[in-house]
């Protein structure tokens, strides 16, 4: 039987990026704040409160293996379930849409063509082919400006985007043109829906507790 102890409405400021798979942000705030995360920076937490609290009154400092001892019952352990139960609860879902891509263009450019092609963005999307560098114009909601400087100037971001800008095409196994143009349409929708960045997001946070564990049945 558990009890409802608090309902916290909270807002994860900042953007957060990645997820189980690294990638952009409508599969992570699908998923959104993990409640194992939540308990991990509470645990981290706690350990430092308890010391800052024993250190002033006593002068004296524990190991986190002693304090995670002490209090097994909020957070667990190998040999003891929590009584603790975190639920996150998130409306939000993905708002990234592509809607619109030309793309004629490029396809007529890379018939033949077998190597590496990469995305890049300056004042719009481009696709780099060797050294030719061709324009695309896209229609999507995710507005690359806002965010573009925030993505390039953070060397982590930046060094992440790579694994989502670029492909390797044998020109011998693409001979449809509808293909290339879904190979290259798949391509665009992963490069901007990284720029799908939130600065913030509210979730609500519920922390149960087990009354069976509490009375040691």
């Amino acid at each position: 039987m558990e009890e409802l102890l608090m309902s916290l409405r909270l807002k994860a400021l900042y953007p957060l990026t990645g997820g189980y798979n690294r990638h952009s942000k409508n599969q992570f705030y699908e998923e959104f704040v993990r409640p194992t995360e939540i308990k991990g920076l509470w645990r981290w937490w706690n350990r430092v409160l308890f010391n800052t609290a024993s250190y002033a009154n006593g002068g004296k400092l524990y190991t986190y293996d002693s304090i995670d001892r002490l209090f097994e019952d909020v957070f667990g352990s190998e040999d003891r379930k929590s009584a603790v139960r975190l639920e996150v609860i998130s409306e939000e879902g993905s708002n990234f849409e592509l809607s619109e891509v030309k793309l004629d263009k490029v396809v007529d450019y890379l018939k033949g063509y077998k190597g590496k092609i990469s995305l890049d963005y300056k004042d719009r999307l481009i696709v780099k082919a060797e050294n030719t560098q061709i324009p695309i114009y896209s229609k999507s909601n995710v507005n690359v400006n806002e965010n573009k400087d925030l993505v390039f100037k953070n060397d982590l971001l930046k060094f992440e985007l790579l694994g989502f800008s670029s492909i390797k095409i044998d020109a011998t196994k693409i001979s449809d043109k509808e293909v290339l143009k879904e190979i290259l349409h798949d391509l665009i929708t992963d490069y901007l829906e990284y720029f799908n960045i939130k600065r913030e997001m509210e979730f609500t946070l519920n922390i149960y507790l087990d009354k069976n564990h509490e009375q040691g049945n």
